[in-house]
């Protein structure tokens, strides 16, 4: 199977980590527009200066016109991610639609549309758009852990929880399904639902080499009031990425927590380098105050 047929395949399994992995493990197929799209969507973006999703979405508009058939759908199926990558929802909304048109049975366009409905708030259409896809292929489990994850946007957090549960014990080797399961976990701050985190990752340790997954680890021993271990593991992701604002706010919790005020001006003057969002803006002011 080509790297990027078994990396959706992997992401239509919910396995989202592990698709990615995959999707940058091989050789560049420079004919190949599908991977050379997906490792622009997944990977970095602009590179000096230089935008490569931009030229690929000019380069499939300059193509689209000459299209007609599976190739078009193809085509219109890309542009269809570009616009969700960038945001332009209702674009990506039409796209996908268009190309269930030519291609009633593309699971990943129907998956897609969902979702643009999901994040336009149409609720309901987004529900039927991923029970359709279930009912074509009840093994799209991205679909069956977006359905749970939008029950636990709505208030139904129980039931989320539920399948999402549900989901990890019946894929018990997908990373993706334990991310969203520890997140969604995570989100309340509750102190069980926290040791149910490290209980989940401390049974295997194949999670460590996802940098996603060790977040989840850090903010759990973090709730948990394990300053020590939650500093260590927050120092590890800064080390391992120092633009990550996460563990960059992470590490300046634990200090604020542990009083150790000598590092912590200094962190919080990197941390503002990056740039955060405003929403963080009162935590910091907190910080400052102690």
């Amino acid at each position: 199977m080509a790297t990027t047929d078994s990396a959706l395949e992997l992401m239509a399994k919910g396995d989202t980590l592990e698709g990615q992995k995959r999707l940058f493990s091989g050789a560049l197929a420079q004919d190949d527009p599908l991977t050379r799209l997906n490792r622009c969507l997944y990977g970095t973006g602009r590179e000096e200066g230089h935008d490569p999703i931009e030229d690929e979405q000019e380069r499939l508009l300059e193509r689209l016109p000459q299209t007609r058939g599976a190739a078009q759908a193809v085509l219109l199926y890309n542009l269809g991610c570009i616009a969700l990558h960038g945001d332009d929802i209702l674009d990506a909304k039409q796209r996908f639609a268009e190309v269930l048109k030519l291609d009633s049975g593309n699971r990943f366009a129907r998956h897609n549309l969902a979702y643009a409905n999901e994040l336009l708030a149409e609720y309901e259409p987004a529900k039927a758009q991923y029970s359709a896809v279930l009912e074509q292929d009840p093994g799209f489990v991205l679909s069956r852990m977006n359905l749970a994850l939008l029950r636990l946007q709505l208030g139904e957090v129980e039931r989320g929880l539920e399948e999402l549960r549900a989901l990890r014990q019946q894929h018990p080797r997908n990373m993706g399904v334990l991310l969203y399961l520890c997140r969604s976990l995570l989100a309340g701050g509750a102190r069980d639902d926290a040791q149910a985190v490290l209980d989940l990752l401390e049974r295997r340790r194949d999670w460590e080499e996802y940098l996603d997954l060790r977040e989840c680890h850090a903010f759990a021993l973090y709730l948990l009031d394990k300053g020590a271990a939650a500093e260590s593991a927050f120092r590890g992701l800064v080390e391992a990425n120092g633009d990550n604002l996460f563990a960059r706010l992470g590490l300046i919790k634990v200090l604020a927590s542990r009083g150790n005020f000598q590092e912590l001006g200094e962190q919080l003057e990197r941390y503002q380098a990056l740039h955060p969002p405003e929403s963080v803006q009162p935590i910091l002011d907190d910080v400052r105050a102690l």
